[in-house]
């Protein structure tokens, strides 16, 4: 696989998303940042609970995440989910997402 279709990795803090929550976006720099999330990537948490997740950008470049339903390490169910979310570059190509309401 080139680095141009390797899957984004995300990485959250904590074992669930919430507002305020950040969530880094690990990227080839190749692609861009934000331009490489809109593919479908791997969400892992702080637990070691992994799922499918995705940055999706509208016309009016407002970004939000998407989160497949995942279980906790500890068995929790977390429902699908997409959230709002600001993005700010950390400097080193990555971007954190700051994570804002639910939406439904």
């Amino acid at each position: 696989m080139s680095e141009t279709t390797k899957r984004p990795v995300l990485r959250a803090a904590g074992s669930h998303l919430y507002p305020g929550a950040l969530v880094r976006l690990h990227t080839s720099g190749t692609t861009g940042p934000l331009r490489a999330g809109r593919a479908p990537g791997d969400l892992v948490f702080a637990d070691g609970s992994r799922t499918t997740a995705q940055v999706l950008i509208d016309s009016d470049e407002r970004t939000t995440l998407w989160v497949a339903e995942y279980t906790t390490t500890r068995g929790t169910t977390i429902s699908e989910r997409v959230w709002s979310t600001h993005p700010s570059p950390d400097g080193s190509g990555d971007v954190i997402l700051r994570i804002g309401t639910r939406l439904p």
